[in-house]
């Protein structure tokens, strides 16, 4: 088994009344789990599919091509006017004909499927996550085919898209700064341009508007006639 792409196989029987699953009763059943479908998000997805026909498998004759389609679905009722926001339709010179009950249902050898629907983690990626809980989202998943008599549909679900959050590799350890200056180059610069450190009293600092206005705020510290604690004072300056 391909551990590249997640995979979801995918019994359907033609004959029977739609949203009834081959196995699952009522419900769509991914033949890999035993279970209702679920999609990673924004990660690569293979759905490979077996038509039967009353039970038994189909040689597809007469079916001409077969389409995939993820739609938005909101309290789990498929959005029946919108657009599919994922889609793909693969041609009759793509399915595998001679496909045995037996290939399909051992999944050996390959390939073990009349129709396969792949798909690249970034076209997984474009379907929105928006309003999921607990990082899931349902969706509509439907497969329809052409035939003779126009369009049939082989199956439809809802089924969970998951969002696990996973980015890639990372790393522990911080990237070292890279500095021009040496500590002591920088600190005298500043010592240089501010005057930094222990001030002669009366010194203070003009601080000018960056736009070059000439108008600025002369900042100095006093302390207030009959006080004993420092004030910070500010006066509007203009540059001369």
């Amino acid at each position: 088994m391909s551990l590249q792409r997640n995979r979801i196989r995918l019994q359907l029987d033609a004959s029977k009344p739609i949203g009834v699953g081959m196995d699952a009763g009522t419900r769509l059943m991914d033949k890999l789990t035993s279970c209702s479908p679920r999609i990673p998000w924004a990660r690569a997805l293979q759905v490979e599919v077996a038509i039967y026909n009353n039970g038994v498998i189909d040689n597809l004759s007469g079916i001409t091509s077969m389409t995939f389609e993820i739609k938005n679905a909101t309290g789990g009722i498929i959005d029946t006017a919108g657009a599919a926001v994922l889609s793909q339709t693969i041609s009759s010179a793509s399915f595998l004909n001679t496909l045995t009950e037996d290939q399909w249902l051992n999944d050996n050898p390959q390939p073990s499927y009349h129709a396969v629907f792949p798909f690249l983690d970034t076209e997984i990626a474009g379907i929105s996550m928006s309003g999921s809980v607990g990082n899931e989202k349902g969706f509509g998943l439907v497969v329809s085919a052409v035939g003779a008599y126009g369009r049939f549909t082989l199956t439809q679900d809802i089924v969970q898209l998951v969002n696990d959050g996973a980015t890639g590799a990372g790393s522990g350890v911080a990237p070292l700064a890279s500095y021009t200056y040496s500590d002591q180059q920088i600190l005298a610069l500043f010592n240089a341009k501010l005057n930094a450190g222990e001030n002669p009293d009366g010194v203070g600092y003009a601080l000018f508007d960056k736009n070059g206005s000439g108008a600025g705020l002369l900042l100095y510290v006093e302390v207030p006639a009959g006080e004993t604690e420092p004030v910070l004072r500010t006066v509007k300056v203009t540059r001369a």
